[in-house]
């Protein structure tokens, strides 16, 4: 798997593809996509340092049973959003209004290109 950043205008299908992709790879096996998990899913991570990976083989990572929403949200968190609705939210809402020009929300006034 070679997980690379979208395109800030990409829709939420390409995202939605990522999470798929990512959970395949999770699948067979593939390392970065179990470094994903590890370094970015709450299952995975240190339950009072909440940025830290547990000290975990990646055996462990690879037989834990996950479905789309948990690599929606490693995903997400990947990108630094709380959650898959999170993106959501900015790929449908507020960058959908951005992208068609139809006046400034906070998302513009914080993100001005």
């Amino acid at each position: 798997m070679d997980l690379k950043p979208l395109s800030f205008l990409s829709n939420l299908e390409e995202y939605q593809k990522q999470a798929e992709e990512l959970l395949d790879g999770h699948g067979s096996g593939d390392t970065e996509a179990i470094r994903v998990f590890h370094q970015n899913h709450p299952r995975f991570l240190d339950s009072e340092i909440l940025w830290l990976p547990k000290n975990l083989p990646d055996s462990e990572i690879q037989s834990a049973g996950l479905e789309l929403a948990d690599a929606q949200l490693a995903l997400a968190r990947w990108y630094s959003f709380q959650s898959w609705a999170a993106v959501e939210a900015v790929v449908t809402g507020e960058l959908a209004a951005w992208k068609s020009g139809t006046g400034a929300s906070a998302f513009d006034e914080d993100h001005a290109l």
